[in-house]
């Protein structure tokens, strides 16, 4: 009898520990699918809208430096 409670300790650590496992994993894997979609959206807001659209400089005139 002592040697069968053993065994189900045992058995019940183990399935405790896989099914811990198994949340650790999906939460790693909520977190890197985070990332990949923060790190496209940000890649999105920072490329320019048209190809070959090179950046607005200070000295175009346009922008909030205070020439009217």
């Amino acid at each position: 009898m002592e040697n069968l409670r053993m065994k189900s300790g045992a058995w019940h650590r183990r399935s405790e520990l896989r099914r811990l496992a198994v949340r650790y994993a999906q939460f790693c894997a909520v977190g890197a699918s985070g990332v990949v979609v923060d790190m496209g959206v940000l890649h999105l807001l920072a490329a320019p809208r048209a190809p070959g659209a090179e950046p607005e400089s200070e000295q175009s005139g346009s922008g909030g430096s205070g020439n009217w």
